[in-house]
């Protein structure tokens, strides 16, 4: 009998499959490779662009209010985010500044956690060969710094406590703290040499600790801000999330925005969509209305200092389009005689788009364009290798 299934071998090498279109791959395939962002179309964006560049800029110098994103699934907040952050984490050490990212959605044995997320930054700050295992680096900095803590709360009354101990007891100080904020219980000698009682509650008592902890370690200059981007907020409103859940994560975001307003050194980016993009869920309420109707005093915070990001019109899905074709003409087997002009590819996918009720307002996301060029390249490739067999 032969075989009915075949994975060893494909009608095309990979590398010939587009050839018949001048191509060396499929440019429009959409990439979710953090570690290759992939071009960037940046023409529709220039006043979001020119808004949140001044923003950052500010937050290397100055307290800064939250900035919120917004736009539609698909439109690029996830893809810009994370240029934000590659670009911040290239800076000189000098700017004492680190990014992080975060999804709102975040998977795993942990339920998602504010707090957590805010943790997880300070973690992220570059590791040197000088700590020991087992305390996150910006403490044990904080530690031996030569700059005495002025502050009396509770994070400020800790440090001294290291700063004050030799070298072995800051060790094992330096450990209980990173225990407790990671919420493992201390016996009652241990709580007492640290000065830390009771297992730490990671939802509504842990952003509050994490800000008075930052504030610390900027008065070390251990560090000068965080960057933290929170994306898509919008999934607190998936069916997975109980109201209590939801209530949580939102009260806590709620308590993070206070505590950077009051002086926090963290650069906060929020972003969502209008949409919840869940067949599961069907609803005529947007994001918006759900925040503005059941968390009014936290939706009238993410408003405070928002940005949206504007769909792809006619006039910009051409050179949206070239930048594309530019980023594969760059790669071996590009064959330009071959390849359409960008107009031809616009022409098409706008057809298709329009035919599917994909652009009712004559706009339309990044996204869906690449998906569509995207499955019209696949379309006409295996339309050619038909007629070739024939």
């Amino acid at each position: 009998m032969s075989d009915i299934f075949d994975l060893t071998s494909s009608e095309l090498p990979l590398a010939g499959r587009y050839s018949t279109l001048g191509l060396p791959y499929n440019p429009f395939s959409i990439q979710s490779n953090e570690g290759d962002l992939g071009p960037f179309y940046r023409e529709h964006l220039q006043n979001a662009l020119s808004r949140l560049q001044d923003w950052l800029k500010s937050a290397l110098l100055n307290d800064v209010q939250p900035v919120s994103i917004k736009g539609s699934i698909g439109v690029g907040k996830t893809r810009l985010l994370l240029q934000i952050k590659r670009q911040i984490n290239d800076l000189d050490q000098s700017y004492l500044v680190s990014a992080s990212y975060a999804r709102i959605d975040k998977t795993g044995y942990r339920l998602p956690s504010i707090g957590q997320m805010v943790l997880e930054a300070i973690e992220q700050f570059p590791r040197d060969n000088e700590t020991p295992e087992g305390i996150i680096p910006v403490i044990w900095k904080a530690a031996n710094s030569p700059i005495t803590i002025s502050r009396s709360s509770l994070m400020g009354r800790v440090a001294k406590r290291l700063q004050s101990a030799d070298i072995n007891e800051k060790m094992e100080l330096a450990r209980l703290l990173c225990r407790w904020l990671h919420r493992n219980t201390l016996t009652v000698t241990q709580s007492e040499r640290i000065g830390l009682h009771g297992r730490l509650d990671y939802e509504g008592q842990l952003p509050e600790i994490l800000a008075d902890l930052l504030l610390v370690l900027k008065e070390c200059t251990v560090i000068n801000k965080i960057y933290l981007m929170i994306d898509q907020l919008e999934d607190v409103f998936r069916p997975g999330y109980s109201e209590l859940r939801r209530s949580r994560i939102l009260t806590d975001l709620r308590t993070l925005i206070d505590v950077v307003t009051e002086g926090a050194p963290i650069a906060l980016v929020l972003a969502w969509s209008p949409e919840v993009d869940d067949p599961r869920f069907i609803t005529a309420r947007s994001t918006d209305a759900h925040l503005n109707t059941e968390y009014p005093a936290l939706y009238s915070r993410l408003t405070r200092n928002m940005v949206e990001l504007p769909k792809l019109d006619l006039y910009h899905a051409t050179p949206f389009v070239q930048v594309y074709l530019e980023a594969a003409s760059k790669a071996e087997n590009y064959e330009a005689e071959k390849v359409h002009k960008a107009s031809f590819w616009v022409s098409k996918a706008w057809e298709l788009l329009s035919d599917r009720k994909r652009i009712p307002d004559n706009r339309v996301t990044p996204r869906d364009l690449l998906s569509t060029l995207s499955e019209i390249v696949e379309s006409m490739i295996n339309d050619s290798g038909k007629h070739g067999k024939s």
